[in-house]
């Protein structure tokens, strides 16, 4: 084979190759863009071992993360905990928002739509009661934002899913729980409100955050895959 023929299959090839890789890029979606959830969880057999507890607090946050890895019935044997919570007197604002939160994954669990949009409402009326009472809280301003990150428009409720979000990087490095400058934690949740603008077909609101994620995070792998990512949907 000559040494011409050579180079035209390899550029033949190499363009095949770049062909496939710009469609993958291209077909990318908003939805294939994963920012969820801000905080891992630990191992699904540890949290399996917790939710035998007896102490109801333990168990109902080992069933509310496993809830969060959409294990069968987990978000039930939540809301059961934490409302057997509320009810013994612990009617805290943080309590309150976890049961909030495992009722909106109740619904997402749910088959029937009417019991969905019931149950998120109710999930709703337990989180902005648990806001009310402690609009300072990082950890229950937090569940708000990430149970009702993925809520339907008709909730209308992304304007405040923005809000929380600001309101949570701004305290970025204030001291637990808030994750440290830098942390992937602190990407996730920069790159959560990217999208949410870029959901709310906002570009110019998300392009300050996005070239931060690939200013700042650029050495930390999944972020720079995420704000990659976001940076072709914003050319789309």
């Amino acid at each position: 084979m000559t040494f011409r023929k050579k180079t035209l299959i390899f550029t033949f090839l190499a363009a095949m190759v770049f062909s496939s890789v710009a469609n993958a890029a291209s077909e990318t979606t908003l939805e294939d863009v994963s920012v969820l959830p801000i905080f891992s969880s630990p191992e699904k057999e540890v949290l399996i071992l917790k939710t035998n507890s007896s102490d109801l607090r333990t168990a109902g946050m080992a069933w509310f993360k496993l809830a969060g890895l959409e294990v069968d019935d987990a978000a039930t044997e939540a809301v059961l905990k934490f409302d057997q919570l509320v009810e013994s007197g612990a009617d805290d604002p943080l309590t309150r928002a976890y049961l909030g939160s495992a009722y909106i994954m109740k619904a997402r669990d749910s088959f029937f739509i009417p019991m969905r949009v019931r149950r998120v409402r109710t999930g709703l009326k337990y989180l902005n009661s648990a806001m009310e009472d402690a609009p300072d809280n990082y950890a229950v301003r937090l569940l708000r934002a990430s149970s009702t990150y993925n809520l339907p428009d008709i909730f209308d409720y992304r304007g405040a899913v923005i809000s929380d979000l600001e309101w949570l990087v701004a305290k970025v490095g204030s001291g637990d729980p808030a994750p440290v400058v830098g942390s992937i934690e602190h990407g996730r949740l920069i790159a959560a409100l990217a999208k949410m603008h870029l959901i709310q077909k906002q570009p110019e609101q998300a392009q300050p955050w996005v070239s931060l994620l690939e200013r700042d995070f650029q050495d930390v792998d999944e972020i720079s895959s995420i704000a990659m990512q976001l940076r072709a949907l914003m050319k789309q």
